[in-house]
């Protein structure tokens, strides 16, 4: 749970200075009704067009959770070209280009002589 200084939604419609908690599918916004009782808003994330943090111990924590999602998709990768690696052993292996191409000799292909002569 986070305190925001601000959520807008997607309707224009925005929340100052609550907590709010995010899961996979959606956006909780615990509010207060005027009479004092709480209440949790539950918002998709679809209808969400921002979140404003200035809270240090929420901006610290939101980075975190950033920087360990980019590690794991780095670790997929790494686990990806580790297979690519391994296959690789497996497959025969099939010699290199030559970079050179072959020059043109002489001799030609019948079907590729010039029937007019040249």
């Amino acid at each position: 749970m986070h305190k925001a200084k601000q959520v807008m939604l997607k309707d224009q419609s925005t929340y100052e200075n609550l907590r709010v908690m995010d899961s996979d599918e959606s956006l909780l916004l615990f509010m207060e009704s005027e009479d004092g009782k709480e209440f949790i808003r539950l918002v998709p994330w679809d209808n969400v067009s921002y979140i404003d943090y200035d809270d240090a111990q929420a901006v610290k924590h939101i980075k975190a959770v950033a920087m360990m999602a980019m590690l794991d998709a780095m670790d997929d990768v790494e686990d990806f070209l580790d297979d690519i690696g391994d296959l690789e052993t497996v497959l025969p292996n099939s010699e290199p280009a030559d970079e050179n191409p072959a020059k043109e000799t002489d001799a030609k292909s019948d079907l590729t002589k010039n029937p007019y002569g040249e």
